[in-house]
């Protein structure tokens, strides 16, 4: 009852009533960081929402004509080679707004043909840095093109020039060339051609540094592994090779495949080589142990195209059959010399006209059936196992496209691109 006694009281108790009020709102930020922390750890354990997303660009009027795709590092250029003989660039930037044809050139946005070559462009080649281009054709010619506009006004017409012309068969005449590739750093390339040969050049020398001779037919696609000092090649011959570079030598022969073999991709690690082929399956090769370890079916046409995410944590897969098939590598990798792995369930598939197309049991455990376009119910919570068919692959259609390219321009963005083909009347 004693107001000064009050009065030397109310300070002490608005002191203990903030610090409470701080204390509270400190439990709820640590509760919401722990929520958040729990949140994104069961994410990560669950792969909850971390599927790729796809940016499928179409080409009209040139299913006959389109030959060859590829895109820059940066997803700004993209550059096709055609069956008459040219090659077209073109350059949207990632920020310009790419359903506005009226964008003056000062937005960067611009498609320019080149000119050079004789016969179709069965391969082009963007370099790490997208300022270099090569090209391969039926002419026999790997055309080097350099990004060089030298004024304002060449810039508004010609900004890729040509500036050299490598010929693999000097002393013989000239056959197509069907694979180019440029390493992964420095200025190095490979090629792969009609001879049987796989060669390696320098961008700076007329005449190939190594030329690869061990395969019995066409070297129709190359690959360089991760550390440059190996390049694999894939043949008519239905087998992979690995060269050493170095010395000149073939350390590693891969069979399998029942026919060519038309795309290969390293993992980012370099441990782990996978071949596509015309017999429209994929199949996985441990390189140290020089074994297959995998094989996977599911597509119902040839296989064009494969990439690695830059985590490695998915492969994606482009066919002839119209569809995109992303597989969840984790399982792919692991399952690898695992002779007590779980049977994985077989499932069914449908080809692009949707005919149904039924599989056979197989027979070894290795043996990866895809399943159909299935997407996870959205309370989809369970952790990925091998009997689960959402944790290893999805499958994505086009209508008539088939896919000829694929490849990831980050860990979570897939870029792909074909040639629109309407359905044969019958």
């Amino acid at each position: 009852g004693n107001p000064d006694q009050a009065k030397t009281q109310s300070p002490g108790k608005g002191k203990e009533a903030k610090e409470s009020a701080n204390s509270q709102k400190q439990a709820k930020l640590k509760q919401v960081e722990e929520s958040e922390k729990a949140f994104l750890t069961h994410k990560k354990q669950y792969k909850l929402g971390e599927w790729p997303s796809i940016a499928f660009s179409t080409f009209f009027n040139c299913h006959d004509e389109l030959v060859s795709v590829d895109f820059s590092n940066d997803g700004d250029l993209t550059a096709a080679g055609f069956d008459d003989s040219s090659i077209t660039v073109w350059h949207q930037p990632a920020s310009s707004d790419s359903g506005n044809k009226d964008l003056p050139d000062e937005a960067g946005v611009y498609a320019e043909k080149l000119v050079g070559h004789s016969g179709p462009v069965y391969s082009v080649s963007f370099n790490r840095e997208g300022q270099s281009l090569l090209s391969s054709s039926a002419d026999g010619y790997i055309r080097l093109w350099l990004y060089l506009p030298s004024s304002e006004k060449e810039k508004a017409s010609t900004r890729w020039h040509n500036v050299f012309a490598f010929r693999p068969q000097r002393f013989s005449s000239p056959c197509p060339v069907w694979d180019v590739q440029f390493s992964p750093v420095g200025h190095y390339f490979a090629s792969g051609s009609h001879d049987n040969a796989c060669r390696i050049w320098d961008v700076e020398h007329s005449q190939p540094l190594r030329t690869c001779l061990k395969h019995l037919s066409d070297v129709d696609c190359v690959k360089w592994h991760p550390n440059c000092h190996y390049v694999a090649s894939g043949s008519s011959d239905k087998t992979v090779r690995l060269w050493d570079i170095r010395d000149n030598k073939s350390c590693r022969l891969f069979c399998g495949h029942n026919d060519s073999v038309n795309s290969l991709v390293f993992d980012p690690s370099g441990r782990y080589l996978v071949s596509g082929g015309q017999d429209n399956i994929i199949q996985v090769w441990d390189i140290a142990a020089g074994k297959k370890i995998n094989t996977l079916q599911g597509h119902s046409g040839p296989i064009w195209s494969l990439d690695v995410s830059a985590d490695g944590k998915y492969l994606s897969s482009g066919s002839a059959d119209g569809t995109i098939r992303l597989w969840n590598t984790e399982y792919i990798w692991s399952l690898g010399g695992n002779q007590d792995a779980l049977e994985l369930p077989q499932l069914n598939g449908s080809s692009m006209d949707g005919t149904h197309v039924s599989r056979r049991k197989q027979e070894h455990h290795n043996v990866i059936n895809a399943p159909e376009n299935v997407v996870p119910p959205a309370d989809y919570t369970k952790p990925p196992t091998l009997n689960n068919k959402y944790s290893i692959v999805r499958t994505y259609r086009t209508k008539y496209t088939p896919v000829q390219v694929v490849r990831f321009h980050n860990e979570r963005l897939l870029l792909a691109a074909g040639s629109f083909a309407l359905p044969l009347m019958t």
